[in-house]
């Protein structure tokens, strides 16, 4: 499964974007009832597909207030296989946000599918911005990735901390730690320190910018590149609105150094006649001097 962790799990999709998002001029943010008022486009769907054929799809759907309250997600190998399938229901009120997720895949090893389930609880602080998440989940494998067929709590916490702007500035959890380097309503670069050692990347956009309803950046490989905030539902919550304002404009490229990664990653787009981002192309290529893509994805958008 690919990055398609448009809200769940696990990397994740394709560019960073969109109109800057202030809570008072234009209402994309969301109140404590996680409403996001305004009237954008909503996304119902995202298809990612990779190179060799692998296909990840994601669905939304709202409730009359347009938050999204359930989210399925599927993975195919290409060959017509479900190899993965999670879901999500999202609760709202009392200054929190609930995720409760199953997710059942096909590990190769014939028998009864592993399912892992659990529960993300996101804090929101005064201005509605994702303060802190509880990860606390289930799972049959061990921390050496052994199936013991007994389902496991295993429990996580992610911090947020925000500028005065309310942009997003620092994540950390127990992988590690994470900085937003803003510059003119995008974030210029982000930095790393995780297991992975200390990483860098530096992020360059066009003059587009997008009107939907999902926050891009966080579908993207311009976050997912700050590590562990992308893991489990945290990213949904990213992607949903909840962590403050978004950028200004659509990425054009991600360029990484240090850690485990030195390489980079293109984006190019088409656009529906309202404006809407149709597809996006993400090209990603390990080394830096790579002349070929090593990997090609292809994300359509339905509204």
């Amino acid at each position: 499964m690919k990055k398609l962790n448009v809200f769940f799990a696990t990397t994740l999709l394709v560019a960073l974007s969109f109109v800057s998002c202030n809570k008072v001029d234009n209402g994309n943010n969301t109140d404590d009832n996680g409403s996001t008022g305004g009237n954008e486009v909503k996304v119902t769907q995202i298809v990612s597909k990779m190179t060799y054929g692998e296909v990840d799809t994601v669905k939304l759907s709202y409730d009359s207030q347009g938050r999204v309250i359930k989210e399925t997600y599927n993975s195919d190998n290409g060959n017509g296989q479900i190899t993965e399938t999670r879901t999500y229901t999202y609760t709202y009120g009392n200054g929190m946000i609930t995720a409760s997720w199953t997710d059942t895949y096909d590990n190769g090893l014939g028998g009864i599918p592993p399912t892992d389930n659990g529960q993300d609880i996101a804090t929101l602080d005064a201005a509605d911005k994702v303060s802190r998440i509880i990860h606390h989940y289930k799972t049959p494998y061990d921390d050496t990735g052994l199936n013991t067929g007994i389902l496991t709590d295993k429990y996580d916490t992610t911090y947020l901390a925000y500028n005065s702007g309310g942009y997003i500035q620092e994540f950390s959890d127990s992988h590690g730690s994470g900085t937003f380097i803003w510059s003119g309503g995008n974030i210029n670069s982000v930095e790393n320190n995780n297991y992975g050692g200390y990483s860098t990347t530096a992020i360059t956009y066009t003059d587009k910018t997008y009107n939907g309803n999902l926050y891009l950046e966080y579908i993207t490989d311009v976050i997912s590149s700050a590590g562990e905030i992308t893991a489990g539902s945290i990213n949904a919550f990213g992607i949903l609105g909840f962590f403050g304002n978004r950028c200004a404009n659509l990425p054009k490229q991600c360029q990484g150094t240090g850690g485990s990664y030195n390489g980079k990653t293109t984006y190019d787009y088409t656009f529906n006649d309202d404006g809407t981002v149709n597809t996006i192309t993400e090209k990603n290529y390990y080394y830096l001097d790579s002349a070929v893509p090593d990997e090609i994805w292809t994300y359509t958008l339905s509204y």
